[in-house]
């Protein structure tokens, strides 16, 4: 998730909360593991990464200064249309990660809290 969240940081979050919007940073599970991610695309949407790196939703381009997607072998997916309680969640950085690119989209299930607060790590 960098560069929002580093190794080392320390983050908490809530694990009561219900509803969910696209931005959002949650943690959900995968694969046994915890991984922490930005919601993209919420229960039926259309999401697609354009060959270019472009994230498209519902068809339009979205403009955001956050997360930087390269052109390169995760882009170009095809459009994908969520389901009721599926999410589509990217991580920030997606060349250091895996995300809903190789996972496909995230169960509400799978969605274990909201990030409500990130410590970072001070080199001393």
């Amino acid at each position: 998730m960098k560069p929002a969240a580093c190794d080392g940081d320390i983050l908490m979050y809530y694990r009561l909360h219900t509803e969910y919007k696209a931005g959002d940073m949650v943690v959900y599970q995968a694969d046994g593991l915890l991984h922490i991610g930005r919601i993209a695309a919420v229960p039926e949407e259309t999401v697609q990464i354009t060959e270019e790196g472009e994230l498209v939703i519902n068809g339009y381009t979205q403009a955001d200064t956050e997360v930087f997607y390269e052109k390169g072998p995760a882009n170009g997916t095809e459009e994908q249309s969520l389901g009721k309680g599926e999410y589509y969640i990217l991580a920030d950085d997606p060349s250091s990660t895996e995300d809903s690119r190789s996972y496909g989209p995230i169960l509400r299930k799978q969605i274990k809290g909201i990030v409500v607060t990130l410590i970072r790590r001070r080199n001393l």
